[in-house]
């Protein structure tokens, strides 16, 4: 009788705190509640700037708290379709950006499936690039863990997130007061006539200082040291730079790993095809530089072929949709200028800009009638880009003013 009484009393003294803890995180976590997970905001969204896996964890309240009517899909490159151009150019309304910071595919399709269920979206803009169709079908980014907990049909399953330690949503909590403050004023009013939605993924005022550094993005696409870069770029210039025709791309395509086909038949077809009433606008080629497209091209002609052989197989796949239009913007003046890019691939916000113009004005559509004019235009832009490249423009000589000798 002892021995039960003493077991008794283990339990209550070991269960009581472990309860009390676990209830006192929940209550921080619910209280504070920086994401507006569990208690609908007060109309000021926490606005995160982006990056850093936040965004996995702001897009699944979004979408419960404001019923967003058109929403913008993708990794950082659409970050910055800001919601208010959207609205403004193309007519959209209750737009919202849930894009994701380093996103493949299937994350991408998570937060699009989760929407279109719980919200009545009418218009999608979703921007993708080739080499994500390569990437595992199933695929989340290891360096951001996505909560799928928070995308499913179950609500109560969201409150499994309340019992974690509270240390980081106190800490986002302060830096959600910051940005309110900064962007809204202390009264809450809005002071600088900002509105929230443009500040929920954009990344440009963050990383506004780091454009016009033609030599540093070079550096990045050639990924050399800063000693070795010019003979680097002399190097990747030696020789011609033959063009590839409609056949070969073709071949390409009849040779692509069946990952291109999967990431199309369970990440991108399901969310058109179950929802034949909402509008899908597709960009899959952004304006990379044309260096990076060289770089590609002259190290691998098979991997460059496989990126241009992705862009026709998902054309020719997008055909059959109506509430499906595909574009492509490799074409783009702003390709040639690296003045307009922070590294490898991110450009400028008027880029996007300029593409929510073209959407606007269905410039730059891309069909299966049309896939193999645009695919030979733009490897013969490779071509001239090649050709007419000012070396010293981006690397002078030591000791050198620049100057303008084209090799």
């Amino acid at each position: 009788m002892l021995k039960q009484i003493s077991y008794k009393w283990f339990a209550v003294f070991l269960l009581v705190p472990m309860f009390s803890f676990t209830a006192v995180c929940a209550a921080i976590n619910v209280a504070f509640d920086p994401f507006g997970l569990y208690i609908r905001g007060d109309g000021l969204q926490p606005v995160l700037m982006g990056g850093r896996g936040l965004d996995r964890y702001q897009h699944s309240a979004t979408v419960r708290n404001y019923a967003p009517e058109s929403i913008v899909l993708g990794h950082s490159h659409a970050a910055n379709f800001l919601p208010t151009d959207i609205e403004d150019k193309l007519g959209w309304s209750q737009v919202y950006s849930v894009t994701l910071d380093g996103g493949p595919l299937h994350e991408h399709s998570l937060v699009g499936r989760y929407a279109l269920s719980n919200s009545v979206v009418k218009n999608v803009l979703w921007l993708v690039a080739p080499y994500n169709f390569l990437y595992e079908v199933d695929g989340f980014n290891p360096k951001m863990p996505f909560p799928e907990i928070l995308y499913d049909d179950s609500r109560a399953n969201d409150f499994n997130l309340a019992i974690s330690l509270p240390f980081e949503t106190l800490k986002f909590s302060g830096e959600k007061l910051q940005i309110q403050k900064s962007l809204y004023g202390e009264e809450g009013g809005d002071r600088h006539g900002y509105d929230f939605r443009d500040y929920s993924t954009s990344w440009f005022s963050k990383a506004r200082k780091r454009f016009g550094d033609k030599k540093g993005v070079a550096t990045k696409i050639l990924r050399c040291r800063k000693d070795d870069c010019r003979a680097a770029l002399l190097n990747l210039l030696e020789g011609s730079t033959s063009s590839v025709s409609t056949g070969e791309i073709a071949d390409a395509k009849s040779r692509l790993p069946e990952v291109v086909s999967e990431n199309w038949e369970r990440n991108i077809r399901p969310l058109v095809s179950s929802n034949p009433s909402v509008n899908f606008e597709l960009v899959i080629h952004p304006p990379f530089p044309y260096l990076l497209w060289l770089n590609v091209k002259k190290r691998s002609t098979e991997g460059y072929l496989r990126r241009l052989a992705t862009i026709k197989y998902i054309v020719e796949q997008a055909s059959t949709y109506e509430n499906l239009t595909v574009y492509g913007f490799g074409l783009y003046s702003d390709a040639s200028d690296l003045g307009k890019y922070k590294d490898a691939t991110h450009y400028h916000i008027d880029v996007n800009r300029k593409m929510i113009d073209s959407i606007a004005r269905k410039d730059g559509i891309l069909t299966d009638s049309n896939i193999d004019a645009y695919l030979q235009q733009f490897d013969a832009a490779i071509t001239s880009y090649s050709s007419g490249l000012f070396v010293d423009e981006i690397f002078p000589q030591a000791g050198d003013q620049v100057s303008k000798q084209r090799l």
